[in-house]
């Protein structure tokens, strides 16, 4: 099922994520810490919070993710 609008909201509202965009970094590390946006499964797979969906099977894969965001962050001003 895809995600829908009213997903995110819900979502944003149980773990208290207002708008990232104006977001102060020590709220963004909050949601960070409450595993807001990722989380480990029982099978220590990456996971995004909001959808499920694996990001990562192991620290191979999380370094290769963690490289590539490093790449992004290159690109962001």
């Amino acid at each position: 099922m895809p995600i829908t609008i009213q997903d995110v909201t819900e979502h944003r509202d149980f773990y208290g994520i207002g708008d990232v965009q104006t977001m102060m970094t020590g709220d963004y590390r909050q949601a960070l810490a409450k595993e807001a946006f990722f989380w480990i499964d029982h099978h220590d797979f990456l996971r995004s919070t909001l959808s499920g969906e694996i990001l990562a099977v192991n620290r191979e894969q999380l370094d290769l993710l963690i490289e590539h965001l490093s790449s992004l962050r290159n690109k962001m001003s």
